[in-house]
């Protein structure tokens, strides 16, 4: 991979990364699409972990508030996530603690899925012998999202407030 396609590629990661489509795909379709060198999972980490720090370094003092909520978090969870319980005291920083949960929440079937699936991933999106069933995979997967995101913002009826939030909606 030479330098020009790797920056195309780190301006892909950049477009794709905060829209509701996969990065990550678009990582794999681009050097299929222009017939390029496969790019290797250190680099497509690489890629990712700079998408990180520009969230973290934009975020960082939401991210502080959440960490300075964590005894609050730790010490009612359940009324924290079901509305009944918090600080009264600090309501602020019952928010912050409320966040940071539904964050955690929301990243957990990501995790599990990911470690179930590990072995299944690498071996149909990064070997070179199955990159037309990965190319396949990987547009049936972003066709089938798009219309599930399409049909959920034509049913939803309301839009949800930061406090309205559940945690089966994280």
């Amino acid at each position: 991979m030479d330098i020009w396609q790797a920056i195309v590629l780190g301006i892909v990661q950049g477009m794709t990364e905060f829209l509701p489509v996969s990065s990550s795909a678009h990582l794999i379709i681009f050097p299929w699409l222009f017939d390029w060198e496969t790019s290797s999972v250190s680099f497509d980490t690489s890629l990712h972990l700079g998408t990180m720090t520009a969230v973290v370094v934009y975020f960082r003092s939401e991210i502080v508030k959440m960490i300075r909520a964590i005894p609050v978090a730790l010490a009612n969870p359940i009324g924290l996530l079901t509305g009944r319980g918090g600080s009264e005291a600090d309501p602020e920083r019952a928010a912050d603690a409320r966040l940071g949960l539904l964050i955690v929440i929301a990243t957990l079937p990501g995790v599990i899925l990911g470690l179930l699936f590990e072995d299944t991933v690498n071996e149909i999106f990064h070997t070179e012998e199955n990159s037309d069933r990965a190319i396949a995979t990987i547009a049936f997967m972003l066709i089938a999202v798009g219309i599930v995101l399409y049909v959920a913002e034509r049913v939803s009826t309301r839009t949800r407030t930061m406090p309205g939030l559940r945690w089966l909606d994280a």
